[in-house]
């Protein structure tokens, strides 16, 4: 069996007799909601405050034999979970300065009476676990001359979800505006940094990029490399050392009307990675990103009330990476945002991590129907198709295709409220590299996808 590496953005599949990696979540007691309180109360500063909370219930049943065929006792699986935020950001008017937070104080998949579910705990945040109270988000927002700079722990999202979506980042911002339309921006991010002395493991990234705005066309692009604390030479990848060292990365989108469609156009590119893992005849075999490593997607939506039309298509070749949080209009097929963990998402494209041969593609499309202004039904059916080339030696097909069907139906209670209930189904595909899981339903990496999968959820979803 596979095992999982959790390397900042992305989790990739290594091959089978690669070594598993370090998983640190951070921690936040519920001393800072009091003294956070405190500040609010303040009378000496012009102090503006504004709450809000967010809560998000689930419950899911998912199947397929290839659980039961790696080791398991049943074919299938049932849960219940629910996340609840509260979120509180203060403004010093005088100043402009602020302070913006997030603090999750439950956010795991229900395990009975006794709550001591550990950090490991299946949860809806993949970057914060545990039954304990804890940050989601937490920065400081200081405008200066001609900038805004931001210092904490960050939401992102980029190019759609198809690099980043809802993830969690220990960031420094700094963004500005180049004239009317355009925003340019620069951060430092740390990645990872789990050992004292020890700058092998150290994680840092550096983005610079640029999101702009002419004639109702949207574009962003955006460069980043991850700092060369580590490189693995020849020999054998050191597991203390941090996988994505000295990585390239270039990610760009272009969105905007044609005729009665609106297009969306991106890609990610990965490379240049100082860690070479090699395979059985000592050749190297891509991972993690030490070659190029593209993929694109292509998206065509039309909202024509009470209609709603899409068609779209994903590349992914030797490797590409896409995040988990991508919306393929499949419920078992990415879908997954980081810090929003989609109980059904079962596989994921884009998770080779830079492995040569290892090439995906989906078509979809799908129709929504507004049956009342409350009332939404959508389908959706596609087409994922996998060559391995014979880079994965245990799979039983180098090449094969499999269809995926989902059926949503969305009611918005009422302002703030949302309901909605998910089937879906995903063909097996025994030229993948296995089932993914995801961080909620607690179903790890299985091996093999040599059978169908099944999955249904019911959410609710309440803002305010």
């Amino acid at each position: 069996m596979m095992t999982t590496k959790k390397l900042g953005k992305v989790s990739w599949f290594p091959l089978p007799y690669n070594s598993g990696h370090r998983n640190v979540q951070g921690r936040l007691g519920a001393s800072l909601i009091l003294g956070l309180t405190t500040l609010g109360s303040s009378p000496v500063q012009a102090l503006k405050t504004d709450f809000g909370m967010e809560y998000r219930a689930t419950a899911f049943a998912l199947q397929s034999s290839a659980f039961e065929n790696a080791s398991g006792e049943s074919d299938t699986d049932n849960g219940l979970g629910h996340l609840v935020r509260v979120k509180a950001n203060f403004l010093d008017e005088d100043t402009g300065i602020s302070v913006r937070t997030s603090i999750e104080l439950a956010g795991d998949r229900w395990v009975g009476d006794d709550h001591d579910t550990g950090s490991n705990a299946p949860s809806f945040n993949t970057t914060s676990r545990g039954d304990n109270v804890r940050l989601d988000l937490g920065y400081v927002q200081i405008p200066l001359s001609k900038v805004i700079l931001h210092v904490g722990r960050v939401a992102s999202s980029f190019n759609h979800c198809f690099i980043s979506c809802d993830d969690r980042h220990d960031t420094l911002l700094v963004f500005g505006q180049l004239g009317r339309n355009t925003t340019l921006f620069a951060e430092y991010y740390r990645v990872n940094d789990t050992s004292p002395f020890q700058s092998k493991d150290n994680g840092g990234e550096v983005d610079v990029g640029v999101i702009s705005k002419f004639n109702g066309i949207k574009t962003g692009l955006l460069y980043g490399v991850w700092e060369n604390s580590y490189d693995s030479g020849y020999g054998t990848p050191d597991a203390n050392g941090y996988d994505m060292s000295g990585v390239n990365l270039l990610t760009g989108y272009v969105s905007g009307d044609i005729g009665h469609f609106t297009a969306t156009a991106g890609f990610n590119w990965f490379g240049g990675g100082n860690v070479k893992y090699r395979d059985g005849d000592g050749k190297t075999t891509g991972q993690v990103f030490s070659s190029d490593s593209p993929a694109a997607y292509l998206r065509l939506v039309r909202d024509s009330a009470p209609w709603q039309f899409g068609l779209q298509v994903v590349g992914v070749w030797d490797g590409g990476y896409v995040s988990p949080g991508f919306d393929t209009w499949s419920s078992m097929l990415n879908s997954n945002p980081t810090a929003t963990n989609n109980p059904t998402s079962l596989y994921a494209i884009g998770q080779g991590f830079g492995l040569k041969g290892f090439d995906q593609n989906l078509i979809a499309t799908k129709i929504g129907f507004d049956v009342t202004p409350k009332l939404n039904i959508t389908g959706a059916v596609g087409r994922l198709h996998i060559d391995n080339h014979g880079k994965l030696s245990y799979t039983a097909k180098e090449q094969e295709s499999s269809m995926v069907y989902d059926l949503r139906f969305t009611y918005k209670v009422r302002k703030g409220v949302k309901l909605w209930w998910n089937l879906g189904y995903l063909e097996k595909n025994r030229a993948a590299e296995g089932l993914h899981g995801n961080g909620l339903s607690g179903v790890g990496s299985v091996a093999t996808f040599d059978e169908d999968a099944k999955a249904t959820s019911l959410n609710l979803t309440v803002d305010f």
